[in-house]
């Protein structure tokens, strides 16, 4: 059994608030306030922090876009298009394609190098649906950003603050895409963006925006999410058996020393007298991965000293499995010699089939899951609303 926690993605929403230490940017609401604004007195309610709204004003054509990226429409050029308005603000082509080319780069290897190998007129369609995708994911973002900007519009050194860390989170994004395609220079990073049709500074942006809008979501499901304690972890230990339930398996190492290949030793007898000298070093403490780079034959060498196969009938050599299921957790176990060598090896860890203890690393685990679920119902609760009191307006500009 295992889970993680949810990672934010380029556009999605996908955050924990347990995943990483708590970080609050917006003030706390008191006791009085909390007390009237949670709605219907219903504990599965929602607190609804913000101060009742008014109507907003419908939105006007192009708002914030100055008339010289307006482009000229008598003479059919256009500098920008608007694909929707989100109360007073566009979302512009270039938004959804710099959050579209995220959206891909966040892609599994796999996935993302068959996305990469689609005929042209299926790519087309592939980036279609996918800018319809994070279109509406823009505008989900959009309504909890202008949210939290009525809240802290006032306190520029607030804003400033949150905007160094965006910056800080963003760098470490750029170090990854360094790694990943082997960039070592910004300027490298610049160009290479570019070539994808994509600007630094535009994804910058994105990312400030990003990062503030989970923030916000952060801070407005947290009361929500301290609701789970351990009667809730405990029912749904108890309720779901079949997923805390283990096999019988073990994780070993093993060390093959080959007793077939002259180079490495001259005769049986050698590899013989080295094998045993490995086991008794084993016995005494020595590190097993790091004797295993130097003397294994096998492939066990380049896999940290991991022993091939955990359960019964999948471990390699069948010689070995029986001994491994009748050792104790830390044993060595006795040389096996087979006709191609001699095989040192160390039971790491033993588990028996059953069901999983509730301990402390299982209470953790279902606390997140828990968590996990909570956040991601309480935080589309709070987008629905924010989208039903604003104003949206697509365009039909979107292929």
């Amino acid at each position: 059994m295992r889970w993680h926690c949810l990672v934010t993605s380029a556009v999605g929403l996908a955050l924990l608030a347990g995943c990483q230490p708590q970080r609050m940017f917006f003030a706390a609401p008191g006791a009085a306030e909390v007390a009237a604004l949670r709605a219907d007195n219903d504990p599965n309610t929602v607190l609804r922090l913000q101060k009742p709204e008014t109507k907003p004003a419908p939105p006007k054509p192009l708002l914030d876009i100055p008339p010289e990226q307006q482009g000229d429409p008598i003479n059919g050029k256009v500098a920008v298009k608007v694909l929707a308005i989100v109360g007073t603000a566009p979302i512009l082509e270039e938004e959804v394609a710099d959050a579209r080319y995220r959206y891909i780069l966040t892609m599994p290897e796999a996935e993302r190098k068959g996305f990469n190998s689609l005929p042209t007129s299926e790519r087309k369609r592939a980036e279609s649906e996918i800018s319809k995708l994070v279109l509406e994911q823009l505008i989900d973002r959009e309504v909890v950003v202008q949210e939290a900007m009525r809240r802290i519009g006032k306190n520029p050194r607030q804003l400033e603050k949150i905007n160094e860390l965006a910056g800080k989170e963003f760098d470490k994004q750029l170090k990854g895409i360094k790694t990943q395609f082997k960039l070592k220079t910004d300027e490298e990073v610049k160009n290479f963006l570019r070539d994808q049709g994509v600007f630094l500074e535009g994804l910058r942006k994105q990312a400030e925006r990003e990062f503030l809008y989970v923030e916000y979501l952060r801070f407005r499901v947290a009361p929500v999410l301290e609701r789970i304690g351990h009667r809730e972890i405990v029912d749904y230990y108890e309720k779901h058996p079949e997923e805390f339930q283990t096999v019988d398996s073990v994780q070993w190492q093993d060390i093959f020393i080959s007793a077939n290949d002259p180079s490495k030793y001259p005769n049986r007898q050698t590899a013989r007298e080295v094998a045993e000298q490995i086991m008794n070093r084993i016995r005494t403490g020595e590190d097993f991965a790091q004797l295993a780079a130097q003397y294994d034959c096998g492939v066990s060498g380049i896999r940290n000293g991991q022993g091939e196969g955990r359960r019964r009938g999948e471990v390699r050599p069948v010689e070995v499995e029986p001994l491994l299921f009748r050792m104790r957790d830390g044993e060595v176990g006795p040389l096996v010699e087979l006709p191609t060598g001699f095989h040192v090896f160390r039971l790491v860890k033993r588990d028996y089939a059953g069901q999983v203890p509730l301990d402390a690393k299982t209470q953790n685990q279902i606390r997140d899951k828990l968590r996990n679920d909570l956040f991601r119902r309480e935080a589309k609760r709070m987008v629905d609303d924010l989208r039903r009191k604003t104003t949206i307006e697509r365009s039909s500009l979107l292929p």
